[in-house]
């Protein structure tokens, strides 16, 4: 459906001030980095799509870490700094497992993904068959504050289940029980999620 501004957006709102560059540019890092709770400058970047404003995105960075909005931090890995919203709680206990959508955006920045969990993303869903690594619909389990495995799943409309077609381990991940049951978890919750009964395939890691 199409409409003139003027009779969808409120008076009051068309009537506001626009934000100059700066203040625009700013704003959307804040939100960027509260939204994705950790990203680069060049992550910043591309969330927002200010390619070719690497120059006025660092400036507007450094005046959210001057105003106490974020904080920037230097990272043993040697890499880029990172940016972080100024409350966040740093090294702390996330529990609980789920799987992440292929399109996930804790998985966004390709240059962050491998720095915070190790983890190569790839996406197959454009891959002829023959030449997919690790399935059509792949989704990456996250466990506690690690990606451990990649799930091949498949909805199966006629029988109202979700077909487990391969579980890929990462490297340095055994198939155990106590994976065995964070697998389980995760796949209740995608089932819940997608109005099916119940997940069905065997816990076949490769």
């Amino acid at each position: 459906m199409y409409d003139l501004a003027e009779r969808v957006i409120p008076a009051s709102w068309r009537a506001a001030p626009v934000p100059d560059d700066a203040t625009f540019v700013r704003d959307y890092a804040a939100r960027a980095i509260d939204a994705r709770g950790a990203l680069t400058a060049q992550g910043v970047v591309e969330h927002c799509r200010l390619q070719g404003r690497q120059r006025a995105v660092a400036a507007q960075l450094e005046a959210l870490v001057a105003a106490g909005r974020v904080r920037r931090l230097q990272v043993d890995d040697g890499g880029h700094d990172v940016f972080v919203p100024a409350g966040v709680e740093i090294d702390g206990a996330p529990r609980g497992a789920a799987l992440l959508c292929p399109f996930e955006n804790l998985l966004w920045d390709r240059r962050l993904a491998p720095r915070l969990f190790g983890f190569e993303h790839i996406i197959e869903v454009y891959k002829p068959e023959p030449i997919r690594a690790y399935g059509y619909y792949v989704l990456p389990l996250l466990v506690h504050d690690r990606i451990v495995a990649r799930l091949d799943l498949r909805r199966d409309r006629a029988a109202h289940t979700i077909d487990v077609r391969a579980v890929h381990l990462e490297p340095g991940q055994r198939d155990t029980k106590v994976l065995q049951r964070h697998v389980a978890s995760a796949l209740a919750r995608v089932a819940s999620s997608a109005g099916v009964d119940a997940p069905i395939g065997p816990f076949a890691a490769r």
